[in-house]
C-alpha cells in the first residue's frame, strides 16, 4: 500500500507536464501549396445582403450555426445576422463583441460601458431575435466566473476560463504548479486543466499578456496549446491528454532558459523585441483536425498583423498531415477551376483566421478583392455557378463581404 502511495505521489501536475511527447517539426517557410481542389471537394461564395442597415465594414469576429451567419463588425461596432444564404436579418447596434453558446442555441453579445467599468451582455437567438434577459457586470468588483466573456462554453452550463495570475515572489521554485485553465459548472469552480510550473506562467505572462481562449468547441471538446513552448492538448471538461509539442525554427521561437526565466529586466527586453517582430511566433490557435489533418494558425503580434500587406512572405494558416508528415500553407493554394479561378481568403481572413463549422472551413473576401479577381482571370476561362453570375451582374466592388463556404476532402 505504501508503495502504491508513493507512485501516486509522483503523478503530480509537474510529472505529467514532463512526460515525453511526440515532436512535431514545423518550418512555415518550407510549407507546400498546391491547388485549392487538392485539399476541398467544393467552394461555394455567399455574397451578404447589401442594404443600407446591413451595410459591413471590417469583419472582427465571425460565427458560423446551423441557421445563421453572426458578424461583429468594427467600423460600424454593430453585430449582423444573415441567413446562410445571405439573405439580412437583423442588425444590433453598439455591441462589441460576441460568443456563440452553443449549449443553449444562442448568441451573446456585449459591449463596454464608457468608462469601462460595466458589462452589458445580451441574448439572442440565432436568428437575432432577442431574449427576455439581460445582464450587467460591474467588472471592477466582479469575479472572473461571473464575467462569461471571459469564458469560453463548453456544454450543459460549463464553461472554461484562462487563469490570470498575480507573481508578487519572485523567488518561484521549478517545482511550483498552477494551472494554465479552469472549468466552471454555472459559478464554481469544477476543475483545474494544463497544470504549467509557476516560473513558466509567470514568464508567458510578462511576455505575452495573456493565451486566447479556444475559439473552436464541438461537443464540448476542444483544442488549446501553451504559449511558447507550443504543447497541444486536446481536452473536455474533465481531461487534458496532451498530443503533441510543435517545435519552431529557432529564429522564430524563444529559447527554453527564457520562457523559464524569472528575471524581470530580461523578459522586459525579450517582450519589447517580441511587438517589433515580423516572424516571432507567439502560439497557435484555431486548432481543429479533419481526419489526420492538424489544421492551425499561427499566433503573431497583433502589432504586425494591422500593418501586415505582404501576401507571399507571411502565412499563417496551416495544415499538417500527422500520417504524412506534409505541411501545406492554406494561405498559397492556388486557386483553379473548383473555385472559378477566385481566391478563398483575403488579407483580413488570413491574418484572423478561418472557421470550421461541420467539415467545412469557412473565410470571407471583400467585394473589392472578387471584382479585381474576376478582371485578372478573364483569360482563364472561368465557369461561374448562377449564384456568382447573379451577383457579378447586381453588385459592384462597393458591395456587402462574400462568405467563402468550402468543404473539406
Amino acid at each position: 500500500m505504501k508503495l502504491i502511495i508513493f507512485y501516486l505521489l509522483l503523478l503530480t501536475p509537474s510529472a505529467f507536464y514532463a512526460q515525453d511527447v511526440q515532436k512535431i517539426y514545423i518550418d512555415p517557410s518550407k510549407a507546400y501549396g498546391g491547388n485549392v481542389s487538392d485539399y476541398f471537394d467544393s467552394v461555394e461564395y455567399i455574397h451578404l445582403e447589401t442594404t443600407k442597415e446591413s451595410t459591413v465594414g471590417d469583419i472582427y469576429q465571425m460565427i458560423v450555426t446551423d441557421s445563421s451567419y453572426v458578424i461583429a463588425d468594427l467600423d460600424t461596432k454593430s453585430i449582423f445576422f444573415f441567413s446562410l444564404d445571405g439573405k439580412f436579418i437583423k442588425r444590433i447596434p453598439d455591441q462589441y463583441s460576441i460568443f456563440y453558446d452553443q449549449s443553449n442555441n444562442q448568441i451573446v453579445t456585449l459591449k463596454f460601458s464608457g468608462d469601462k467599468t460595466k458589462l452589458y451582455l445580451s441574448y439572442s437567438y440565432l436568428s437575432g431575435k432577442k431574449k427576455q434577459h439581460d445582464a450587467i457586470v460591474d467588472i471592477k468588483n466582479a469575479d472572473l466566473p461571473m464575467i462569461r466573456f471571459f469564458m469560453t462554453p463548453l456544454e450543459n452550463d460549463y464553461f472554461l476560463s484562462l487563469n490570470q495570475h498575480i507573481f508578487n515572489d519572485k523567488k518561484i521554485s521549478p517545482s511550483d504548479t498552477c494551472f494554465y485553465l479552469s472549468v466552471y459548472k454555472n459559478d464554481s469552480l469544477y476543475k483545474q486543466l494544463v497544470p504549467v510550473p509557476k516560473n513558466i506562467l509567470r514568464a508567458t505572462q510578462k511576455i505575452s499578456g495573456y493565451v486566447p481562449l479556444p475559439r473552436v468547441v464541438e461537443k464540448g471538446t476542444f483544442y488549446f496549446s501553451t504559449p511558447f513552448d507550443f504543447n497541444l492538448y486536446k481536452l473536455n471538461k474533465d481531461t487534458a491528454v496532451r498530443l503533441y509539442q510543435l517545435v519552431f525554427p529557432s529564429n522564430r521561437s524563444l529559447p527554453k532558459n527564457i520562457i523559464e526565466s524569472v528575471n524581470d529586466k530580461l523578459l522586459d527586453s525579450v517582450k519589447n523585441k517580441i511587438y517589433t517582430s515580423r516572424t516571432m511566433i507567439m502560439n497557435i490557435e484555431n486548432i481543429f483536425f479533419s481526419g489526420s489533418k492538424l489544421f492551425f494558425k499561427l499566433r503573431i503580434p497583433s502589432s504586425v498583423l494591422a500593418y501586415n500587406t505582404s501576401v507571399n512572405e507571411y502565412q499563417y494558416n496551416f495544415a499538417y498531415d500527422t500520417i504524412s508528415k506534409k505541411l501545406v500553407s492554406v494561405d498559397r493554394l492556388t486557386p483553379d477551376n473548383i473555385s472559378a479561378f477566385l481566391p478563398i481568403m483575403g488579407e483580413t481572413s488570413k491574418t484572423r483566421g478561418m472557421v470550421p463549422f461541420k467539415n467545412h472551413l469557412y473565410s470571407y473576401l471583400s467585394s473589392l478583392v472578387l471584382f479585381t479577381a474576376k478582371e485578372a482571370t478573364k483569360s482563364k476561362n472561368p465557369q461561374y455557378p448562377l449564384v456568382l453570375q447573379q451577383y457579378f451582374k447586381t453588385q459592384n466592388r462597393k458591395s456587402n463581404p462574400v462568405i467563402v463556404k468550402m468543404k473539406l476532402k
